[in-house]
């Protein structure tokens, strides 16, 4: 089970000041929780009004969709005994009624597939996150219409508790912090911690560095005298700035690896969210990157953004990319250009030791710099629309495949049709001849061009209309 999957008790709520009404909103993050109850779903965002929201939906359950002719098969395989048969209106691709089969927990629908799987049945919708199922089933692409009783919560202002959602098409406003951390290599300890915002809804940009260390001078830092009490002024300020999305250059990679290290290593509670549940960092294997799960919010990576963008640049350092695209870069603490290596690292800790001003004004500058670029190519606001326009969430805008199969299917759910589990229903297919392969010659060229489908077969079916329902149909 993922972060994201973890209980997330989203704002306690007070039972004064109930109303009911009707909201514009946008699901910046969705979760769901598992009580002796059942499991509920949980989406957290922000509404048209400036205000943050929680959803608590408890009325849907986990499912998976079976052949109507296969459901003799389902007696006595005990998993799939304690589930609840729905009938739909819901076909598969090749035409066959299939029928609904839901439980209360997540974990036995879980249990269920894999039992139906190792019976050589075939399932449909089976691996599906449960919440993009809510999504799906309902036409929800983030943008959405919440009319409902509205609590006031803790850290969200309003919650609703089993609300009617539909999708609308208000393009959301979010608010953006940016964050870098500055370290002593030889021990992983935090030296200093910068962050500046775009905030859209308070219309203004903040900035705050938070400096291990005696004094900086006119007080142009909040100053700590050790790492502990510097991480629970960060977490404070977290809290009080309350960011829709964070955002860093390599923020995930490092920044926040290290964060949750460190809150690790002090037993601090990295409860950073809007909820009471903390968040977690999830380090990245087999090719996979890392990624943070903070309830309630996204981390956007900005580097990883800016290479996922149309525009190429000589390589991915912050100063690269700041100067070609705003013609300024980082703050320099030496008379010696670019240094790299050790020698850039002892040069950043004697400037943090003798010059800490310099010092503070370097980690600011990188957290503003990638503020302003993400403004300046407007990749944050496309990372947005791109989000609201397939509907697989901020933190997979920029995948192709998630996308696209978040896309495809509740395309699929419009037309009446079920998507199989994956594997099942493979075509068989014949052998054919792949792209030819230059054989490479060693030395160093200028202007090479590469000519490539990223992400293949996705960019294939979305550029050629290519539909896979016209197989067989």
């Amino acid at each position: 089970m993922t972060g994201s999957q973890r209980r997330n008790r989203n704002a306690g709520v007070s039972k004064a000041n109930i109303v009911i009404n009707r909201h514009e909103g946008y699901i910046v993050h969705a979760s769901y929780q598992t009580t002796g109850s059942g499991t509920r779903i949980f989406f957290t965002g922000r509404l048209r009004t400036g205000e943050t929201f929680a959803v608590v939906e408890e009325r849907t359950k986990p499912c998976l969709y079976v052949r109507d002719s296969e459901k003799q098969r389902l007696p006595g395989i005990s998993p799939v005994d304690s589930g609840e048969t729905v009938n739909t209106d819901l076909k598969t691709i090749d035409g066959e009624a299939v029928i609904k089969i839901e439980w209360p927990h997540i974990a036995a629908q879980q249990e269920a597939a894999r039992a139906m799987e190792n019976h050589h049945l075939r399932t449909y919708e089976a691996d599906i996150r449960f919440y993009d199922q809510y999504l799906i089933d309902r036409q929800l692409y983030g943008s959405v219409t919440v009319e409902g009783k509205a609590v006031k919560g803790r850290r969200v202002d309003l919650v609703f508790h089993n609300p009617s959602l539909r999708a609308s098409d208000w393009t959301p406003k979010l608010s953006v912090l940016s964050i870098d951390i500055e370290t002593n290599p030889g021990t992983n300890e935090i030296l200093s911690i910068a962050l500046a915002t775009d905030d859209t809804w308070r219309q203004e940009r903040r900035k705050h560095i938070l400096f291990r260390g005696a004094s900086v001078p006119d007080g142009a830092a909040v100053c700590f005298d050790n790492e502990e009490a510097l991480l629970s002024t960060f977490r404070d300020l977290i809290i009080e700035i309350d960011p829709d999305i964070i955002t860093g250059w390599n923020v995930i990679e490092f920044d926040f690896a290290v964060l949750f290290g460190r809150f690790k290593h002090h037993g601090l509670p990295f409860t950073i969210g809007r909820s009471d549940d903390p968040g977690n960092f999830l380090p990245g294997s087999r090719g996979q990157s890392s990624a943070v799960i903070i309830p309630g919010r996204q981390v956007i990576d900005g580097m990883r953004t800016v290479r996922n963008g149309p525009v190429r640049f000589d390589d991915n350092r912050l100063e690269t990319v700041a100067q070609e695209v705003l013609g300024t870069g980082k703050v320099s603490f030496t008379e010696e250009q670019n240094l790299e290596g050790r020698r850039k690292i002892e040069a950043l800790l004697e400037t943090y030791r003798n010059d800490p001003a310099t010092f503070c004004r370097y980690n600011l500058k990188d957290a503003e710099l990638v503020i302003d670029i993400l403004e300046k190519t407007g990749l944050m606001d496309l990372t947005i629309r791109r989000a609201a326009f397939t509907g697989a969430g901020l933190a997979r805008a920029w995948t192709s495949v998630a996308s696209f199969e978040q896309l495809y299917i509740t395309s699929m759910h419009k037309r009446g049709l079920v998507a199989p589990t994956r594997g099942v229903d493979a075509y068989e297919v014949t052998t054919s001849p792949g792209g030819a392969i230059i054989p490479p010659e060693p030395g160093l060229y200028e202007n090479v061009l590469v000519y490539d489908f990223k992400s293949l077969y996705p960019s294939l079916m979305l550029t050629f209309n290519l539909d896979p329902v016209t197989y067989v149909s």
